[in-house]
């Protein structure tokens, strides 16, 4: 890992990163894919400077709105404990009266606790949790770093009791490891009276071209060997592969989210993610005040 001084951190659509590229290791890794992967995707940029840019950026903006964290690299690997680059950034929203949602894997956001329930009497907080088994021996390997199955359904537990928005992202669904019906009605069971707020099932098309189909193949067979052995039976070496179980596990969900009357998939979740809330003023805002 190495610093950086970042000339722009927030793009036109309010998205927010204070890292480029990971330390957490996961098996289908988007991250690697160009023109994103400029050089080593798991050499880190830090962008030290990322909060005092952001603060500028919101200083400039003629709405508020929410700031989207969390996209592309998860803002709460474990270099954020000694960094606190997010911290920092929490601090700057908090005080130009933006709302953020985070999608992190991690259950260092608690270390924040604080600052988001600042911001949620204010504006508005949502927690997006990628979440792929309910086991932590699989979860462990799939996303190698990455907080365990348990530990995440312990944040998401208590986010939610602090009265804090979480959605939860069924993804990556790997073939032959966690794309089983069964397996998803166990995630279902064992949130359907916690208050989740949406759950998305993903995208279960792999795109596995370049280095991110190198890196899924070599990872696959190094950390699920004998279910590697399944899935080249069933899928051979296709560059893109979409689970056999997809429509059922889409169904799953879309009766359970029916049945629950919260948010379904991508697109309900994103304008849930991008709608603004100023709870001071009762004001709402959509995602057209962003631009």
């Amino acid at each position: 890992m190495h610093y950086v001084e970042a000339k722009t951190v927030l793009t036109p659509q309010n998205g927010y990163s204070p890292y480029h590229g990971s330390i957490e290791d996961s098996i289908y890794c988007e991250g690697l894919r160009k023109p994103y992967n400029k050089n080593d995707y798991f050499d880190v940029e830090i962008k030290k400077n990322a909060p005092g840019l952001l603060g500028n950026a919101l200083s400039r903006k003629r709405t508020r709105g929410m700031v989207i964290v969390g996209s592309m690299v998860d803002p709460y690997m474990d270099i954020e404990k000694d960094e606190c680059i997010m911290r920092d950034s929490l601090n700057i929203i908090a005080r130009h009266d933006f709302g953020v949602s985070i999608t992190t894997r991690n259950t260092l956001l608690l270390r924040d606790m604080d600052l988001l329930q600042d911001i949620n009497r204010n504006s508005k907080v949502i927690i997006n949790v990628p979440f792929e088994t309910l086991s932590d021996s699989i979860s462990g390997r799939i996303c190698v770093g990455a907080s365990t199955a348990s530990e995440r359904m312990e944040m998401i537990c208590e986010l939610i009791r602090r009265k804090i928005t979480v959605t939860i992202i069924l993804q990556p669904m790997i073939p032959c490891i966690n794309d089983y019906p069964e397996e998803i009605s166990a995630i279902l069971s064992e949130i359907k009276d916690l208050g989740i707020s949406g759950i998305d099932s993903g995208n279960m098309l792999l795109t596995l071209r370049g280095e991110v189909g190198d890196h899924f193949h070599r990872s696959y067979k190094e950390r699920f060997p004998s279910e590697y052995e399944q899935y080249l039976k069933k899928y051979g070496d296709k560059d893109t592969v979409i689970s056999e179980n997809a429509a059922a596990i889409e169904k799953l969900v879309g009766d359970f989210t029916k049945k629950h009357g919260i948010a379904n998939g991508k697109a309900e979740i994103e304008r849930l993610n991008r709608s603004y809330e100023n709870k001071t003023e009762g004001k709402q805002m959509n995602i057209f005040d962003l631009m």
